[in-house]
């Protein structure tokens, strides 16, 4: 009777079935029933588990990275390389150019999405605190209702979460930094919907609003992910929110989940490079903690795209000044330095000093920490290994 039982529920027999090929005894399903229960239990939760999953996200499949060497594909190869015969511009040449020209093309445009994303963010956190502070200073003066300004930045707050919370509502995907679902896409599962220009612009919009609702959130982390959609759709070149698409001979050798990928990659990239105004952090940001498939070409297709991308902030911040000062080339900033003469001073040359020997005692405390974390794991694992001595630890 076990090895029936086992079979049944192992195979996703239910109750039923198991009386029915035993023929159990009441007393015996008093002994059985329990241990149903909790299979059905199981199987229940990893169905509704599965199910919210595919509602989020639908159905999830690997990507195909090696490419199809049919027949067709062959005799298609094979008439490019006789054409490129006796040429110097060959078409790999050709493709190359094209390549890097995509590369621009997606720092470029995240750029853009990063100008985007901060300018709307400033503009609606300053008419936010304007009104708010005007609300406050007629309640100094008498004139107007004792707590207006409290809870017209409730109310407003509270719109402004509301709007966010209707992105998410549109496209599921939206909804939090989006660098989970694009190391999913980076090492080889196809999440759908996850790169898409719909996904771009509830993401970009739902930042605007999340962080002028005061919550306690950035724009760095979605940053990522919109960096990754422009990518994915500049390296395409097409749209289905749109209806929109090029040629099929003019992106035809990159309409493949390999180049897609290594685009994605250097989008990521220009992402951080946009949220921080670091180039090189960006390409570390692929390679470390990204990517499981990485090049020498693709390092520096990355960093190209990260320089273009914080170029295009630069250019755009400082028009107004000639391209001298920028009030801020990143979306993130501990604040700006840029006067060192009378009351507008940030900060007097010889504290440069002091900088220096707080960078010095960084560098210092970090290097001891990390020599006494392996001295204490070496002495962990040579004294530390029974269950009692490790209760002990604990406690």
């Amino acid at each position: 009777k076990s090895k029936v039982f086992s079979s049944s529920i192992n195979s996703g027999g239910g109750y039923e079935t198991l009386v029915h090929r035993n023929n159990i005894s009441d007393s015996e399903d008093e002994t059985f029933q329990p241990l149903i229960d909790n299979k059905k239990k199981v199987i229940g939760y990893r169905t509704y588990r599965h199910s919210r999953s595919v509602k989020y996200y639908g159905e999830t499949e690997s990507q195909q990275y090696e490419l199809d060497e049919n027949e067709v594909w062959k005799h298609h190869q094979l008439q490019r390389h006789f054409d490129d015969r006796g040429r110097w511009w060959t078409l790999n040449n050709k493709r190359e150019l094209q390549r890097w020209l995509l590369t621009l093309s997606t720092g470029f445009f995240c750029g853009l999405v990063a100008i985007f994303v901060t300018f709307f963010t400033k503009i609606l956190t300053k008419k936010k605190f304007e009104i708010f502070n005007s609300l406050i200073e007629n309640e100094k003066k008498g004139l107007g209702t004792p707590g207006s300004g409290l809870i017209f930045l409730f109310f407003s707050n509270l719109v402004f979460g509301f709007l966010a919370w209707l992105t998410v509502y549109f496209e599921p995907l939206a909804a939090g930094s989006g660098i989970p679902e694009i190391k999913c896409f980076l090492n080889g599962l196809n999440i759908p919907r996850v790169v898409r220009l719909k996904t771009l612009i509830c993401k970009a919009v739902g930042i605007i609003f999340s962080c002028s609702s005061g919550l306690p959130l950035g724009k760095e982390g979605p940053m990522v992910h919109a960096g990754a959609v422009v990518a994915a759709g500049v390296c395409q070149g097409k749209s289905n929110l749109f209806g929109f698409d090029t040629a099929f001979s003019k992106f035809q050798d990159f309409r493949n989940d390999r180049e897609k990928r290594d685009f994605v990659a250097c989008g990521a990239a220009a992402g951080v490079a946009a949220a921080f105004g670091s180039p090189i952090g960006g390409v570390l940001f692929s390679l470390e903690e990204s990517a499981s498939f990485w090049s020498t070409k693709l390092t520096w297709r990355c960093f190209f795209c990260a320089m273009m991308t914080v170029f295009t902030v630069f250019v755009i911040n400082t028009a107004n000044t000639l391209f001298g000062h920028s009030d801020s080339t990143a979306m993130f900033s501990f604040g700006e330095f840029f006067s060192l003469r009378g009351e507008r001073s940030n900060y007097a040359v010889w504290e440069l000093s002091l900088f220096m020997c707080l960078g010095l005692m960084g560098g210092l405390i970090g290097a001891t920490f990390n020599g006494s974390n392996t001295l204490l794991f070496k002495w962990r694992n040579k004294y530390i290994q029974n269950t009692t001595t490790k209760l002990i630890e604990v406690i």
